[in-house]
């Protein structure tokens, strides 16, 4: 499985996804909302960080790699992997932002 990005367009196909799966992880809480509490809290945070990475990402400028951890990493690092599913592509989201794109033979 890929752990970067290859390309700025399928860094923007993986956040776009990632913000899907926020989605779709706010409407399973909300169907079982019990089981599911604690990950509601992070869903607006991790909506609201994700949006800001695609703006930044989308800028004209933007360059992959040379960067800090985009802020969702904090949840990530310390979020149960049955709670946010999805985890993977958030790291490889981050990895690009931070050591660049993979090499086309990865």
């Amino acid at each position: 499985m890929a752990t970067k990005a290859k390309t700025i367009e399928e860094l923007i196909y993986h956040t776009n996804q990632a913000l899907d799966e926020v989605f779709d992880l706010k409407a399973s809480i909300e169907y079982d909302e019990e089981y599911m509490e604690a990950a509601l809290a992070i869903t607006g945070v991790l909506k609201q960080q994700l949006n800001d990475t695609l703006s930044i990402i989308k800028q004209v400028d933007y360059c992959a790699g040379g960067h800090s951890d985009l802020p969702f990493m904090e949840i990530v690092t310390k979020g149960d992997e049955r709670l946010i599913p999805f985890k993977h592509l958030l790291c490889v989201i981050n990895s690009t932002h931070t050591e660049g794109y993979a090499e086309p033979d990865q």
